[in-house]
């Protein structure tokens, strides 16, 4: 006789299962294309750095690279976030659950941080190529506003975010799967 008893009532419906394997081919896809593209982002900027150190500090250089980095670390957190969501509760038993809490903590943390960071990078890009374009002396008297705006935003995206590392948690409920959750921040 089997150890497992199979219960066709009790698995989730056909079109949450497509929707679940679906969305994790598209993680899959996207985490194994964006680390490596992201890695050439970086080495490229790291070139722009040490060839025109003048452009890269005041230019689009430098949001690239706070880009790359940022979606570097969003797409590792991801990686942590979906590797522990395909994990049954019974595999993850062997570490304890303040270190997977923890883990959870920091990845949705990172994750959010990051994502966030990445987007005022790109808003912070896109509003310096338009004053190059459309405002070139102002464009000229800007310095070092890209490295000032970009550590604005990240100290505003780390505190809007704290809040993550009282309220995720990791999830044990075998019924669900694993991977990290998030609770109530007042009962």
């Amino acid at each position: 006789s089997p150890d497992y008893y199979f219960d066709s009532d009790n698995l989730p419906p056909l079109e949450n299962t497509v929707i679940a394997v679906t969305g994790y081919v598209l993680y899959s896809i996207a985490i194994c294309v964006g680390i490596p593209l992201n890695f050439y982002v970086l080495i490229r900027m790291s070139k722009l750095a040490s060839k025109s150190a003048d452009d890269y500090c005041n230019g689009v250089g430098v949001c690239l690279f706070v880009m790359a980095v940022s979606d570097l670390i969003s797409l590792f957190s991801i990686s942590i976030h979906f590797v522990l969501s395909m994990q049954s509760p019974h595999t993850l038993a062997a570490i304890a659950e303040p270190v997977l809490n923890y883990v959870c903590k920091i990845a949705i943390y990172s994750m959010h941080v990051s994502t966030s960071l990445s987007i005022w990078s790109w808003l912070l890009m896109s509003m310096l190529r338009y004053l190059s374009v459309y405002r070139p002396l102002v464009y000229i008297r800007l310095w070092k506003m890209p490295a000032k705006a970009l550590i604005i935003s990240f100290l505003v995206s780390s505190s809007a975010n704290a809040w993550l590392l009282l309220c995720v948690k990791n999830n044990d409920n075998s019924s669900n799967g694993g991977g990290c959750t998030q609770v109530a921040l007042f009962e």
